[in-house]
């Protein structure tokens, strides 16, 4: 999520015209996340379950639906951009006439899943240390996913991915945006 979230303040950022030359960018990305939040809730769930971790309807009973797994998710984003700083959230000031407590309204259709642009501007051209971890990064992804690193990619994560295999051996395969 934060690399989406990166991904639309990167967006943000360009001049409009830019921004219009690839219009469909936000709404990709917005789709990325929603799918997102909804996979990984069910993976979350199928491990808890299958692992005996948790009683399964105790598992269920976590997040009754993916609408409220997203629901949850936006709040917290835009809790998370108001606590580094940013400007409060369409929803927080909604409700900044609220009394403390509970309330029970729906805000899905109100909530704004774009966060505002909380994204730092460089100060200059980056740092030797900046781009030493870039290069440590792409040394590892390089690494983590060449043909090279099969033997340990297979060593390292041969059997997560065979229990994910497992899991969702009747689910449908994913899907190119």
């Amino acid at each position: 999520m934060a690399r989406v979230m990166r991904a639309r303040n990167s967006y943000r950022s360009l001049p409009r015209s830019q921004q219009a030359r690839v219009s469909t960018f936000i709404r990709k990305l917005r789709r990325i996340s929603q799918d997102a939040i909804v996979t990984n809730d069910r993976l979350v769930k199928t491990i808890a379950i299958q692992s005996g971790l948790f009683d399964p309807a105790e598992a269920e009973a976590q997040v009754a639906t993916p609408a409220q797994a997203l629901r949850e998710a936006v709040v917290s984003q835009q809790r998370a951009s108001s606590n580094e700083g940013g400007a409060p959230s369409t929803q927080q000031l909604e409700h900044s006439g609220h009394s403390s407590g509970h309330h029970s309204h729906d805000h899905s259709a109100g909530v704004q899943i774009d966060p505002p642009n909380t994204a730092p501007q460089p100060d200059g051209p980056p740092t030797d240390f900046e781009m030493d971890k870039v290069y440590t990064t792409i040394k590892q992804f390089y690494r983590d996913w060449s043909a090279e690193g099969q033997s340990e990619r297979d060593h390292s994560y041969g059997r997560l991915l065979d229990a994910v295999d497992k899991a969702f051996a009747n689910a449908p395969k994913y899907q190119s945006f």
